[in-house]
């Protein structure tokens, strides 16, 4: 079975996606993208990827902490209280 005929045989037992789901999708993929994008500058805090992405500091802690759950993203080192990542 290919792609497509997989792709049709889902959409036919539980419908098309629904909008709110993939806005959901895109959303949380901007979020990754600019975190991502921002540690490629090197190591940050929470707090300093915040600031440069201007993404609540919360959603970022929650973002990292998946994106560590993942492999995606490592502690690099400590800086006072906090982990660079």
């Amino acid at each position: 079975m290919d792609k497509k005929e997989a792709l049709k045989i889902f959409k036919e037992r539980h419908g098309q996606v629904k909008k709110e789901l993939l806005e959901r999708v895109k959303y949380n993929n901007r979020i990754i993208a600019a975190i991502k994008k921002s540690l490629k500058g090197g190591s940050k805090t929470v707090l300093e990827i915040a600031k440069e992405t201007g993404i609540d500091t919360y959603e970022v802690f929650w973002f990292i902490n998946a994106l560590r759950k993942y492999g995606n993203v490592e502690v690099e080192k400590k800086e006072g209280n906090y982990d660079k990542y």
